[in-house]
C-alpha cells in the first residue's frame, strides 16, 4: 500500500498550485466548493490527511505531530512541487503552520482559518491531552452518527447543523473510519504538539487568518497572532462559527483569492 496521501485536485495543472488542508474528522472533498470558486486561478489540490478519507494511517510512520505532518510534504514531493501557495482549516492550518516555519522556502502564501499554534500552557496542553484522549475512547465505543450529531451540536459549530450543506459533510464524516481517526487524534492532538508561538516572529511567508465572527476563541487568538509578526493580517466572516469554508463558502473564496492574488 502507498503511503502517498490520496488526494483530489481541480484546475489546470498548470496553474500555481494551492494546497488544502482539511480539519480533523474531514477528507479533502471537504474543499470542493472554494476549490470550484477557485481552480480559474489555481491548480487546487486537497489531500486527505493520514487517517481521514482514502489516506492510510501507519502508527510507526506517523508517531508524532511532526511526523504526521511530514506526510503533506511527501506528497508535495510526489507531485514535484517545489513551492506552493497553503490553506489549511482548524487542525490542517496547525499542520500547515508547522511544515511552514520547519521549510519555509516550499511554501509562499498561506491562509489559516480558525487554526492555532498550539497551545503555550504546559498545564492547559496536559488537560487537553487527556481530555482528548477520552474523546477518543468516545469514538470508538459510541454510534458514529450520535457522536457526531453530538461533536456539531458544540457552541463552537454555531448553526453549522442547521445548514444547507451540513447532511452532505455529515455523509462525508460517516464515510471516516472511528477506530483511525482515534488513532489520528492521539497523535495529532493539540495537547502533544509542540507550541509555535515562540517562532511566529520568525515567519517570513504572509500569512492571512480567517475565522467566522461568532468563533469567539478564534478571533482572540487570531488577535494575539497578529501582534507577533507584522506580516500576519486577519480578516472575520459575518454569521460564521468555526467552518467559514462551509458556511459562506463564496465569501470565504472570494478573501482567498483576493489575498493570493495580490500583490502585497
Amino acid at each position: 500500500m502507498s503511503n502517498i496521501l490520496s488526494y483530489q485536485s481541480w484546475g489546470d495543472s498548470d496553474r500555481p498550485p494551492l494546497l488544502m488542508l482539511h480539519g480533523f474528522m474531514g477528507c479533502g472533498a471537504d474543499w470542493e466548493s472554494v476549490a470550484r470558486a477557485l481552480e480559474g486561478d489555481f491548480h487546487c489540490i486537497a489531500p486527505d490527511l493520514p487517517g481521514h478519507g482514502r489516506s492510510p494511517f501507519d502508527r510507526g510512520m506517523h508517531r508524532s505531530f511532526e511526523h504526521y505532518a511530514r506526510s503533506v510534504m511527501a506528497l508535495l514531493d510526489a507531485l514535484d512541487l517545489e513551492s506552493v501557495a497553503a490553506l489549511g482549516y482548524s487542525m490542517g492550518g496547525r499542520v500547515l503552520l508547522a511544515l511552514a516555519l520547519a521549510e519555509p522556502n516550499r511554501f509562499s502564501r498561506l491562509i489559516l482559518e480558525s487554526a492555532s499554534p498550539g497551545i503555550a500552557d504546559p498545564a492547559e496542553r496536559q488537560a487537553r491531552q487527556l481530555a482528548d484522549q477520552k474523546l477518543a475512547q468516545r469514538m470508538m465505543e459510541q454510534d458514529q452518527r450520535s457522536f457526531l450529531m453530538e461533536w456539531y451540536s458544540q457552541p463552537l459549530f454555531g448553526a453549522l447543523k442547521g445548514s444547507a450543506r451540513f447532511p452532505a459533510l455529515l455523509q462525508r464524516r460517516l464515510a471516516n473510519n472511528p477506530v483511525r481517526l482515534a488513532a489520528v487524534l492521539d497523535v495529532a492532538t493539540v495537547g502533544k504538539q509542540r507550541p509555535l508561538w515562540a517562532k511566529l516572529s520568525e515567519l517570513d511567508q504572509s500569512l492571512l487568518l480567517v475565522y467566522g465572527a461568532e468563533d469567539t476563541k478564534y478571533r482572540d487568538l487570531a488577535v494575539h497572532m497578529v501582534e507577533r509578526n507584522s506580516r500576519i493580517t486577519a480578516r472575520s466572516i459575518e454569521a460564521c462559527s468555526h467552518a467559514a469554508h462551509v458556511e459562506q463558502p463564496e465569501r470565504f473564496s472570494e478573501i482567498c483569492r483576493a489575498y493570493l492574488c495580490s500583490r502585497k
